[in-house]
């Protein structure tokens, strides 16, 4: 959604509400469900993002899944449990951000698979 002057709106979801209304657009685009050990609907979603923490600098992000609760993505950069981030997405030309939080970050084949907690869902 292009505002006015041309430029990508950007929201902060703040709600497990406002991550419904994504996940609703993503099942509408027949994307893979997932449901794992975790028993919770996933929603398998690839995409470009990135990841910013006060102390370091912007993270370039692959999502893998989003749910109500969290989200996975891969990552260049070892990231600590519990640390803040603020990672945006963009879904059909609109920015969002999610305020959360790391719950695990494993090495794998020269990457990072992190799983992150949305702050309202912790």
């Amino acid at each position: 959604m292009m505002s006015e002057n041309g430029t990508t709106q950007t929201i902060r979801v703040v709600s497990r509400q406002g991550v419904r209304k994504i996940i609703q657009q993503l099942s509408a685009k027949h994307l893979d469900t997932v449901d794992g050990r975790r028993g919770r609907l996933r929603i398998s979603y690839l995409a470009e993002g990135d990841a910013e923490a006060h102390n370091l600098g912007p993270i370039d992000i692959t999502t893998r899944d989003i749910s109500e609760e969290g989200l996975g993505f891969l990552a260049r950069r070892q990231l600590e449990t519990d640390q803040k981030l603020l990672v945006t997405i963009e879904l059909d030309d609109v920015k969002y951000e999610f305020p959360c939080t790391v719950v695990h970050c494993t090495a794998t084949l020269g990457m990072y698979k992190v799983g992150v907690l949305f702050d309202f869902a912790c």
